[in-house]
């Protein structure tokens, strides 16, 4: 149990060196999370955290740089659309998948809800608000996608309190299916002979 532990704080301490140097890269200024591809869904997957609070990672929806305009139903009562990920609970390599089918171009909404300890907690961060946009890293080469905590002037833009990676997988198509659904039939008939 202890190397698992040893090699978590390795890959996170790995990790935040590589986040810093893509925050200083300018990757953090005001950018939209756009889907690249037509008919994907979306998994976001937990890489860790070196965050000493709690925060919840949601999925609000898709819109326009600034708003939310096709809202995805909400998950629990926070009003705040889809749970996906906690930074302490969610283990490393858990995958949450986006509510939905989504095309290039559509601009994906987080939003990041501080939970514990208590004298934070209900700080809230979300990409449809501009102030906020900032406490949200995303390299569109990648599709590494990190948080930030703390509001200025107490944050360290570190980028680190929730790790995660992005990926697109095409959605099949009813041919593809078809072409699956086939050879699972024929391989069956192999066998019944065999």
């Amino acid at each position: 149990m202890a190397r698992i532990d040893r090699t978590t704080g390795m890959v996170a301490c790995a990790l935040a060196g590589a986040i810093t140097s893509m925050a200083s890269a300018g990757l953090v200024s005001d950018i939209a999370i756009t889907v690249p591809e037509n008919n994907v869904e979306i998994f976001v997957e937990y890489l860790g955290h070196t965050a000493d609070y709690e925060g919840n990672l949601y999925f609000l929806g898709t819109g326009s740089k600034d708003n939310v305009l096709n809202p995805v139903p909400n998950s629990d009562s926070t009003g705040l659309g889809q749970f996906l990920l906690n930074n302490h609970t969610s283990f490393v390599g858990q995958e949450a998948q986006l509510l939905g089918v989504f095309n290039a171009g559509d601009i994906l909404h987080f939003a990041y809800d501080v939970v514990a300890p208590t004298h934070i907690a209900a700080e809230l961060f979300r990409t449809d608000t501009s102030g906020d946009q900032k406490y949200f890293l995303i390299d569109p080469e990648t599709w590494y996608f990190g948080v930030e905590d703390l509001r200025k002037p107490d944050t360290d833009l570190d980028y680190d309190d929730i790790q995660l990676q992005l990926s697109f997988r095409p959605v099949p198509t009813p041919a593809g299916l078809s072409l699956f659904a086939l050879g699972a039939i024929t391989q069956r008939r192999r066998r019944r002979r065999a």
